[in-house]
């Protein structure tokens, strides 16, 4: 035992505690961020004892088969339900006890500063990423368990002087008897089996344990390989299928994977030094950092693995110097690191070749390194260096607070994050603020022009907006991406229903519902669909059932309450608006069909008033003007609508909509040339719009142009067979000459 934990043997694991729930305090505030849907809040294995069942024996039921991990998640989900402190508690907790078998068994190894380094490994602001995100629980699950087999398995060790003789059953002469004690050898398998259910970053353990036999005797024989073959066949095969998993069931396949031989090899080399340099030098850590650019004809990308190789051969050849030990430590630290340096498919690899929780166990190499070079260089300030690192390691875990914290934190250190563009426009969409989001989806196209997520996402928030041709068109890009893509599909359903369209509609949501009947953006444009045919009771129950699935599902809830106001039922609709508007209170599309339920109620007047007044409070909203513009319309103001459209457009000039009623305006006034131009300008906008053919027909009829009047009410009547109007209108004009 080291001098500074003979001292303080009781304080030191105190200590540690203290300074690690001082320095993860903000992540108790915390919420849930990015995948945490996928792992606890939206999965559905953690609801009941079927889950639980589903967790172990079906894998793919959760994202990855981690069902140690998952069986935590389903004992808190029943526990405290989904408040993020109690998660977050946990994974504090979990890290603690990390960082205390990290130093019992530093110690057991008389390893010299083995307080300072597992005081560094508490505190260190890389860790951050494992410990405050809940998703990274497998991280925290295991290392414990992969330090608690490392521990046991040190029972039946005995090592030469200076190093720690672990039982008094070992046998004679530093090699291992398993004879001598079994409990503590399948204590020791069980805890890796254990660890390999959390994570399987833990198959390098029994390598790693090799790795200590050479370091405290200078040999490893066949007698220490022996015992550890069973964990070393556990670990491939655990190992292999997560791999699998990765390819075939997250989708770590495509483009954005393929990478030559050569090309891993440039990868592995600077992720080792980038991984080094963090631990060394915290600085600018961040969610996701910049993807390299990868050349393996570029001679100065080789220098990172060269280099690497260079420091691992001084090592090599300096051990008689300084000992094994900086040798060992260094090939812990890549050992552990080798399933996150390219060779295998990883899924996050598709943004980032390297995530601070990628080192979390591995890190334990360098900070031991590290520890006992400053133990021998400034043993009296060394301890000094673990409050700057709790400093930044508490400054660090405020960026979890929230999605919009996280992902605005990424971009301000990563501006080229694609990823991160298309996240935080996300939650902006959520929130009500469609243009905003728009903006953000573009960004992240312009990134990355076949990132088909985002193309999808930009269709759904221009097809808020109303633009529905150039919805169109980026759905359709990402469908040519990803054909199966279920959010574009949904898209594409939702534009069909606004062209009217319903059997398209129909046809790309059978796939979905099929292969996701629960799936509630489905379930939302399906009730849409069922609205649209005129089935009320069959669109309400889509909706509540969308709504059933993902509670917080604004778009749904204001459908919802919409069909309720259509079927005359105000008061419920009124409910359902309140709780959409508590939900997001800048949504738009709730902030505007609540004028409408003032129309509903009789309130006419009212409902002028409340447009007027929430142009003034969102003026970058469009609908609200266009609302207020046909209200005004309705009432016989047509002078004063015209202004209102005019500024709708002013504000979204792809807003169809608002161009067919200020050409309808207009032709009250007799403005027919100027009718003319909205109408025509709305088919710029959206090519499949019958009533802006009528409308410009009648225009153009005005106007003394009856040919060109006739193209538009064929087409008119080409898209709707049954639009009487246009079809009076075109006998009106008699026979073609």
């Amino acid at each position: 035992m080291d001098l500074q934990a003979r001292r303080f043997s009781w304080l030191l694991p105190i200590l540690g505690l203290v300074l690690i729930v001082a320095a993860y305090a903000p992540a108790l505030r915390a919420g849930f961020v990015w995948d945490d849907d996928d792992h606890v809040t939206r999965n559905e294995t953690l609801v009941d004892l079927d889950g639980l069942r589903r967790i172990w024996t079906e894998p793919g039921a959760v994202p990855q088969y981690y069902p140690l991990v998952h069986t935590t998640f389903w004992v808190e989900r029943h526990l405290w339900g989904l408040d993020p402190a109690p998660y977050h508690g946990l994974n504090i907790l979990l890290h603690g006890l990390a960082s205390f078998l990290l130093w019992r068994l530093l110690v057991r190894l008389e390893v010299r500063a083995a307080s300072l380094a597992a005081l560094l490994f508490a505190v260190h602001p890389v860790g951050v990423e494992s410990v405050a995100w809940i998703t990274e629980r497998k991280n925290l699950l295991s290392a414990v368990f992969s330090l608690g087999s490392a521990l046991a398995w040190l029972r039946i060790q005995s090592f030469p002087a200076g190093g720690q003789a672990a039982t008094p059953h070992a046998a004679p002469g530093g090699r291992t008897r398993l004879t001598a004690d079994r409990r503590w050898y399948f204590l020791s398998l069980a805890l890796f089996i254990a660890a390999m259910l959390s994570k399987t970053v833990a198959a390098s353990l029994p390598a790693a344990m090799l790795v200590v036999c050479w370091w405290k005797r200078g040999t490893v024989t066949r007698s220490d390989v022996r015992p550890l073959v069973p964990f070393f066949a556990i670990g491939l095969i655990l190992a292999l299928n997560t791999a699998w998993m990765e390819r075939s069931r997250v989708g770590a396949v495509g483009p954005d994977w393929e990478f030559s031989g050569a090309e891993r090899l440039l990868i592995a080399g600077r992720a080792l030094w980038f991984y080094a340099t963090k631990l060394l030098w915290p600085s600018n850590l961040t969610f996701i950092y910049p993807r390299w650019e990868i050349d393996a004809g570029q001679p100065l990308q080789w220098v990172f693995p060269l280099a690497a190789v260079a420091i691992l051969a001084l090592a090599w050849l300096a051990r008689r110097r300084f000992g094994r030990g900086p040798f060992a430590a260094l090939l812990f630290f890549g050992g552990t690191l080798v399933p996150a340096l390219g060779f295998i498919n990883v899924y996050p690899m598709r943004f980032s070749f390297v995530a601070d929780h990628f080192q979390y166990f591995a890190s334990i190499g360098i900070l031991v390194l590290v520890a006992t070079a400053l133990s021998r260089l400034a043993s009296r300030w060394a301890f000094a260096l673990v409050v700057p690192l709790a400093v930044l390691t508490w400054n660090q875990a405020h960026v979890y607070k929230d999605l919009e914290t996280l992902w605005s934190d990424t971009l301000e250190k990563n501006p080229a994050a694609w990823l991160a563009h298309n996240n935080l426009a996300n939650v902006r969409l959520e929130r009500g603020e469609t243009e905003s989001a728009i903006v953000g989806y573009r960004q992240a196209v312009l990134l990355k022009p076949d990132y088909y997520e985002a193309l999808a996402n930009l269709g759904a928030a221009l097809l808020q907006r109303g633009a529905i041709d150039e919805a169109r068109m980026h759905t359709e890009a990402a469908l040519r991406i990803a054909p199966t893509f279920v959010p574009a599909r949904v898209n594409r359903a939702a534009l069909s229903l606004r062209d009217g369209r319903l059997a398209d509609a129909m046809g790309d949501l059978e796939p979905v519902m099929s292969q996701d009947p629960g799936n509630p953006d489905a379930l939302n444009v399906l009730g849409s669909a069922y609205a649209l045919g005129g089935d009320v009771p069959k669109a309400e129950a889509a909706f509540r059932a969308a709504l059933r699935g993902k509670p917080d599902l604004v778009p749904a809830r204001v459908n919802l309450a919409r069909v309720l106001l259509r079927s005359g039922r105000v008061e419920s609709a009124a409910l359902e608006l309140d709780q959409a508007i508590r939900g997001a209170p800048g949504n738009s599309e709730a902030l505007n069909l609540r004028g409408q339920l003032l129309v509903a109620q009789g309130r006419p007047a009212d409902a002028i008033a409340y447009y007027e007044d929430l142009s003034r409070r969102l003026p970058d909203d469009a609908s609200a003007r266009f609302n207020l513009g046909t209200l005004l319309s309705q009432s016989g103001r047509v002078e004063a609508a015209i202004p209102a459209f005019e500024a709708a457009l002013r504000l979204n000039p792809a807003h169809a909509e608002a161009r067919n009623n200020l050409g309808i305006g207009l032709l009250i006034l007799g403005r027919y040339a100027e009718a003319a131009q909205q109408f025509t300008a709305a088919l710029e906008v959206r090519q499949r719009n019958p009533e802006a053919h009528n409308n410009l027909a009648f225009a153009l009829i005005r106007l003394g142009r009856p040919r060109e009047a006739r193209r538009h009410l064929e087409e008119a009547l080409r898209l709707r067979p049954d639009y009487a109007e246009a079809r009076a209108q075109l006998r009106q004009l008699g026979p073609a000459r």
